[in-house]
């Protein structure tokens, strides 16, 4: 049954609009306990018997389970950063999401428009299909080129290195393959067909630098990312603890409690076919009643008697 279990948020719990706000996993997670609490006292009105009283005991211990759920905090709370997230320093340090997303389909335009130009070399007559291939290679190799990029100037950001051992032998690889590629394509070539070399050629470096660029916002973005969403357990956790401590989750739980037995007495009182009596029967008037309505009966059969006689 769903949120019948007590379990933290997610990162992909918290909405795009919330993800730099500190309080984000606690709305997640406050929802989740109300809707918790909420079936609990469903769950323990439905017993057999059950009264209010005896369903506010049973929920005695349910704010304890809270706590022990939501104590845990993660890794060890970093204050300085929890203030960072609080006034949203975290959010101003990371890359706009459009920006890494802008620079990721720049790359792929720069792909289909590289490849795109050598099929309308061999559509115009100007080349054979195997060019085509030849236009996916130096398209790869920049790509490689930037990847390799990318993953150094990763590694400069974090540790100060230009020292990232892939991303230096995918870099050569690439910068040679699209150095490579183009010189043989020069070739022969006639002067206006130079100028297509140059085109491709800058393509692929176009192609290597919005590679780089976009691992690195990508990277940043999601380190960032990362820490305010240990921003936002810190906090919820901390309010978690509140909750606990000043009576609020034991308050909603009596209170939810209450809310049921009075909704259903409502309805029930609707529903009901069985009329109420107003003053009930003591037994003195039941004694008195019972043996009138006896003789009534016996004098209404003898009368019937005699009329069928």
């Amino acid at each position: 049954m769903e949120d019948m279990q007590l379990r933290r948020a997610t990162r992909d719990e918290i909405s795009l609009a919330q993800r730099w706000q500190i309080a984000a996993a606690w709305d997640v997670e406050v929802e989740r306990v109300k809707n918790w609490l909420h079936k609990r006292a469903n769950q323990n009105l439905g017993k057999p018997g059950a009264t209010v009283e005896s369903a506010l005991a049973d929920g005695g211990n349910l704010p304890d389970e809270v706590r022990v759920t939501y104590s845990a905090q993660g890794a060890q709370k970093d204050v300085e950063m929890l203030a960072n997230a609080a006034d949203g320093r975290i959010e101003r340090e990371a890359p706009a999401r459009g920006m890494v997303i802008a620079t990721d389909l720049l790359k792929w335009f720069a792909l289909l428009v590289e490849t795109a130009i050598f099929v309308w070399m061999v559509a115009m007559g100007w080349a054979t299909a195997v060019v085509i291939g030849v236009g996916v290679m130096l398209a790869f190799f920049g790509w490689l080129m930037g990847d390799g990029a990318g993953r150094i100037l990763m590694t400069h950001e974090k540790i100060g290195r230009w020292i990232h051992p892939r991303g230096l032998i995918e870099f050569a690889i690439g910068t040679v393959g699209v150095a490579a590629i183009s010189w043989i394509r020069t070739v022969g070539e006639e002067e206006g067909a130079m100028a297509v070399v140059v085109i491709t050629g800058l393509l692929a470096l176009l192609i290597a630098t919005f590679q780089a660029i976009n691992m690195v916002l990508t990277e940043k973005y999601r380190e960032l990312h990362q820490k305010m969403f240990s921003c936002q357990i810190w906090f919820s956790t901390d309010e978690h603890i509140k909750a606990v401590q000043t009576g609020f989750w034991k308050n909603f739980y009596d209170a939810e409690v209450r809310a049921l037995s009075n909704e259903w007495r409502e309805k029930q009182q609707g529903l009901s076919r069985i009329p109420i009596a107003a003053t009930p029967i003591t037994p003195a008037a039941e004694a008195t009643i019972l043996p009138t309505m006896d003789t009534q009966t016996k004098d209404l059969g003898r009368a019937n008697d005699e009329s069928a006689n």
